[in-house]
């Protein structure tokens, strides 16, 4: 049929879109301006809507010409799925790109091992990897619009009137307390916080939470905020995953079965979800957890050996094979639990109520100084 969009007319909105202007996207595509132009009206007489309002200000999309964008988008990428597919299953190499928006603690320490594993399978393939902020639509949305593949997002992602999307949950982490190392009166140190901390879940914690002071910094990066706590001006609480960044001298302290957490997951499209390479990339993303690059840093991090006071505390050294049971008799829960009450003690600067927690921990220093055949009494940084 003659009023059939072409391929060549669905690349000049996409073109146009991105670019903002005719003649912008005549030269993204090594086009005339007058080329563009011909095949915007093109489109538009076939579609029946105007698609882009015209002016100084360039090419804006209208809102039958975002819908047109977005649809030509997701053609244009099942034109290329289509042939990747059919090449791969072939057993032939093909040179292609997945494109991945993510949070950027998600991208710094997730995606560099997924991506490695991925092109174990599919040598050929690169990454186009976008960092978007976890803010209104966030990474999600950039799937949504077409200019993604898959994004690595908190779930639930916030779309509203958007078309159907695949998601799928990779992981769980809890929010941890972060604050300068030897730093004792956490009383006196200003709450640092950042845009994309402040969801419902978070949210509603933070304002149950009458030991943590009001947010007296507000950054608008995670990595500033981890820096602003390294220099000792002040303390944060933070998704697990961020601190993977932090320098040596960032405490990282539970906040016990209390403290919020969140769930990180992907999103894509159903025939993008169908095709080998998105389909692999998923599967990688999943194996993340058991390959122990969250894991490894949980475990160390979390098991902590309390000798009283409020010090950086130690690892056991048997943690990485006994978990958080271990020879103590105790449960995760438990002992983040008392952790977690001894770190609001603190906050308050209840000093009464700090010893009386120390003391309910005392049995547990006992048995752990036998463990490693120390007298009771002889750990360092004893009340």
């Amino acid at each position: 049929m003659t009023d059939d969009l072409q391929f060549a007319e669905l690349r000049v909105l996409d073109a146009v879109d991105r670019e903002g202007s005719f003649s912008a996207a005549a030269i993204r595509l090594g086009l005339t301006q007058s080329a563009v132009s011909h095949a915007v009206r093109t489109a538009e007489r076939k579609i029946g809507a105007v698609l882009f309002d015209r002016g100084r200000h360039g090419a804006r999309p209208t809102a039958a010409g975002q819908r047109a964008v977005v649809h030509a988008r997701g053609i244009l990428r099942l034109s290329h799925v289509l042939s990747v597919d059919a090449r791969l299953a072939a057993g032939t190499q093909v040179e292609t790109t997945v494109r991945i928006s993510a949070f950027r603690s998600a991208a710094a320490h997730i995606l560099p091992t997924a991506l490695a594993r991925l092109k174990n399978s599919c040598r050929e393939v690169a990454a186009e990897v976008s960092i978007v902020r976890d803010l209104g639509e966030g990474p999600a949305g950039e799937v949504a619009a077409g200019r993604s593949d898959v994004a690595i997002v908190n779930l639930p992602h916030h779309l509203n009137g958007e078309p159907e999307l695949v998601t799928g949950e990779l992981f769980t982490e809890r929010f941890v307390l972060i604050h300068p190392k030897g730093r004792e009166e956490l009383d006196r140190l200003a709450l640092i916080n950042w845009d994309e901390n402040c969801d419902a879940v978070t949210g509603k914690w933070f304002r149950s939470q009458d030991w943590l002071p009001e947010p007296s910094i507000q950054v608008a990066d995670d990595s500033v905020l981890l820096s602003m706590v390294a220099h000792g001006m002040g303390m944060a609480v933070v998704p697990r995953l961020v601190t993977l960044s932090a320098p040596d001298s960032v405490a990282v302290r539970e906040l016990g079965p209390e403290g919020p957490q969140q769930t990180i997951g992907y999103v894509t499209t159903p025939e993008l979800a169908r095709g080998i390479v998105v389909r692999t990339l998923i599967r990688e993303l999943r194996t993340v957890r058991y390959i122990g690059i969250l894991c490894a840093a949980t475990v160390p991090i979390s098991y902590w050996i309390w000798d009283g006071g409020i010090n950086a505390p130690r690892v056991h050294p048997d943690a990485q094979s006994i978990g958080w049971s271990g020879h103590l008799g105790t449960n995760r829960g438990d002992t983040a639990l008392t952790e977690h009450r001894h770190l609001r003690a603190v906050v308050r600067g209840d000093r009464r109520r700090r010893a009386t927690l120390l003391a309910q921990s005392h049995g547990r220093r006992q048995r752990l100084h036998v463990l490693q055949g120390r007298q009771p009494g002889s750990g360092a940084g004893g009340p």
